[in-house]
């Protein structure tokens, strides 16, 4: 390659260095973790295998009347950007058939100090779920496209043993829940 073509590439090359070094200095730093948002969900981080729970109801909105036990989740969660984001993998099965698989993020986002959880599944879906604050925890919502304002929403409650995810419907809007699903976890190593 001829000199004067490596003295443009290298000019250039300090040229795309100086442009971006001064749009970092635009930006500023990046925002940190608010405190109060790093441990929101720390007790999730680590490996999981839980039991899944079908809740029956009678017909839609009754109350469940018999829990069943059924698939199996394993799940290992990490926390990335000092804890301000998780990074999760599910893995599900039915005694040792795979029944799906997913990668999840949950993130805060400091613009709107919410948080947010995108589930991918192994069934190319992708859903995203908004939460909000209700009481002493985290819930994540998400209306049913063209389910005439049928939610779903989902949380996570620490327990003795480990945590369990709570997953409810809504089919007035959110006025009323019903418990649809639950699936109780413990480390992996017990």
């Amino acid at each position: 390659m001829p000199l004067a073509h490596v003295r443009r590439i290298m000019s250039l090359a300090a040229l795309v260095s100086l442009v971006a070094a001064r749009a970092d200095a635009q930006m500023g730093p990046s925002p940190q973790c608010p405190a109060e948002q790093k441990n929101q969900f720390a007790f999730l981080v680590g490996q999981w295998v839980g039991t899944v729970y079908d809740l029956k109801t009678d017909h839609p909105g009754a109350p469940p009347t018999d829990s069943v036990p059924g698939i199996t989740a394993r799940t290992i969660a990490r926390a990335l950007f000092s804890g301000c984001a998780l990074s999760e993998q599910w893995h599900f099965e039915d005694h040792g058939v795979v029944e799906g698989e997913a990668e999840i993020l949950r993130a805060f986002d400091a613009a709107s100090g919410t948080w947010a959880y995108d589930l991918v599944t192994s069934r190319l879906e992708h859903v995203r779920f908004e939460g909000r604050r209700m009481g002493d925890r985290w819930v994540f919502e998400h209306n049913l496209p063209g389910a005439g304002g049928s939610l779903v929403r989902l949380s996570w409650v620490p327990t003795s043993f480990g945590y369990s995810e709570q997953i409810s419907r809504s089919a007035d809007g959110g006025r009323t829940w019903t418990e649809t699903r639950h699936i109780n976890f413990k480390p992996a190593s017990d």
